[in-house]
């Protein structure tokens, strides 16, 4: 893997450094899902909002948000697989930890863990740290 890092990547990488520790690739990956996360936001926002065109037409602008709804759908998809590249989460009790990327967030997901998690989730998701999940598209 070759990316540039990021200041935002890396601010990502130190708060997930108790979990795994920090080497090149964990920095490069984390870049990639700010970088990431920040577009999801735009995309998002495109989809509450509609199109910032104030002279598109309500079919041009129905347009641009369903084409902003499926690349926010293939980008979730690459983002949750960007974030399988990540090592095993090691904290206390991980069992057999990986990550969960929802469209705005990281979290750990925890085999064992039948409470918390993002949007309520349940049934072996959740953060059994008691922690709350680590943003992507923060300025």
């Amino acid at each position: 893997m070759n990316y540039a890092t990021t200041g935002r990547g890396d601010a990502l990488a130190d708060k997930l450094n108790p979990y795994m520790g920090t080497t090149l690739e964990i920095r490069q990956l984390c870049a990639l899902l700010t970088r990431h996360g920040k577009t999801m936001q735009r995309l998002e926002e495109i989809g509450c909002n509609g199109a910032d065109n104030p002279r598109a037409t309500a079919e041009q602008n129905n347009r641009a948000v369903r084409e902003a709804d499926k690349r926010a759908a293939r980008l979730l998809v690459r983002m949750q697989e960007i974030a399988d590249l990540l090592p095993e989460p090691d904290g206390e009790g991980a069992g057999s930890g990986r990550w969960i990327v929802t469209c705005d967030s990281i979290w750990p997901k925890l085999q064992h863990s039948g409470i918390g998690g993002p949007d309520g989730m349940r049934g072996g998701y959740g953060d059994s740290w008691g922690r709350d999940g680590f943003m992507l598209s923060n300025d």
